[in-house]
């Protein structure tokens, strides 16, 4: 949840309107059935009208810094860019209960010789929030807190230095409330690492973009200052010759209430520019699993990550790591995850979820279900906060 951020400052020309203000009201999402006919339909509905609010204007320099719906932070620095963000403000030991889940993992698969490991992902507010709402370095703190919490057995793969090596490249999509792809092979190679296996390099891979691209942070905020500053969406595509086999979920009310035959198909989906769904250039969306074979990588590996959608740019990445890479989304795959382990023979078991995400109640609730085996009665939900809704359906033209 957005809470209240710093106070009122001025500086010189400069004047910083008060951070304590209520936050805007959370809008309940629509529970929506989702058929394969709508995701070919995705809407192009506009965000709704809000009062932007500006927060801090210094006309000498051009920055300025908005607030806008949800509590979302724009800012347009003294060159000229603008990005979207939202403050992390959550309590110091929000993530201990996510903690306690990932234990009961490892201590069920210690008779398995799997490896287990976690990875919390910060969001771009971590490196790019303005120092006027004073919130950098929170994400950072909280994750550390976190990982104090875990089992020796699970091995904690921390990126937020990873990536703050990486600040003054584009780790981040401006527009979106995901990470870019280059950020997610920055990721990437801290899993390789972790796991003591090999990792290819940028240049083994092939470039394609999305040009003038906008993500889902103009519908969350409503600021068209972010339509207004498009960007280019930069992707990686593996050396071919890896096979992806699927299985789509049926969803209803936030449900999954039917799967797909496995079936083979491309693990990369072509966008064309302005497209606001160019994440969902990974995996299709987020309400399927997929296993990948014939990868090139280390003999005998076989990796798991189970993950929301930031996990999604992750793994073709380490197709060269792992003889196989599955990925199932926590939200939606209803079986347990347990034997899904043991009959495919996995060695190697990430778990990975944005941060906003991972602390969230709902998420240890749902790891405890896929733990028993049993479905869960509770719709797929995403974060507390809205934002942080990673789902396919918010990945929509902006046109």
């Amino acid at each position: 949840m957005v809470m209240a951020l710093a106070a009122l400052l001025t500086l010189g020309a400069a004047t910083l309107t008060d951070f304590n203000a209520e936050a805007a009201s959370k809008t309940k999402r629509k529970a929506s059935t989702r058929t394969a006919a709508k995701s070919k339909k995705r809407s192009t509905s506009k965000p709704r009208a809000v009062a932007m609010q500006t927060v801090y204007s210094n006309p000498e320099t051009g920055e300025w810094i908005h607030k806008g719906r949800r509590g979302i932070i724009i800012h347009r620095d003294s060159m000229g860019t603008v990005r979207a963000m939202t403050p992390y403000t959550g309590s110091g030991d929000q993530g201990r209960g996510y903690a306690e889940v990932i234990n009961a993992y490892a201590r069920e698969l210690a008779g398995d010789g799997v490896r287990v490991y976690s990875m919390v992902e910060p969001t771009q507010g971590e490196f790019y929030m303005p120092e006027q709402t004073s919130t950098m370095g929170a994400e950072k703190r909280a994750i550390e807190n976190f990982s104090s919490h875990l089992d020796k057995s699970v091995t904690p793969i921390f990126i937020v230095d990873t990536l703050a090596n990486h600040k003054a490249e584009e780790i981040y999509n401006r527009t979106d409330h995901h990470w870019s792809p280059l950020g997610a092979h920055y990721a990437a190679s801290a899993v390789a690492r972790a796991a003591g296996v090999k990792f290819r390099p940028l240049s083994d891979y092939t470039t394609d973009t999305v040009r003038n691209y906008v993500g889902t942070m103009y519908k969350f905020s409503g600021d068209p200052a972010v339509k207004q500053n498009p960007e280019e969406f930069v992707y990686f595509m593996p050396p071919t010759g890896y096979k992806s086999e699927f299985i789509t979920y049926r969803l209803s009310g936030g449900h999954t209430v039917g799967e797909s035959e496995p079936h083979e198909e491309p693990f990369f989906r072509k966008f064309p520019d302005g497209s606001g769904a160019a994440y969902c250039t990974f995996m299709g969306g987020d309400s399927r699993t997929v296993k990948v074979t014939n990868t090139g990588g280390t003999p005998g590996r076989r990796l798991l990550i189970v993950k929301d959608s930031y996990g999604n740019a992750v793994a073709s990445n380490l197709f060269g790591s792992f003889e196989e890479v599955h990925v199932a989304d926590f939200r939606y795959y209803p079986h347990s995850l347990i034997d899904y382990i043991r009959d495919n023979k996995i060695t190697d078991f990430v778990i990975a979820n944005c941060i906003s995400l991972a602390f969230a109640p709902n998420t240890t609730a749902r790891y405890e279900t896929m733990l028993r085996g049993k479905k869960s009665s509770a719709p797929a939900q995403e974060s507390s906060d809205d934002n942080d809704a990673d789902d396919e359906e918010d990945n929509e033209d902006n046109d």
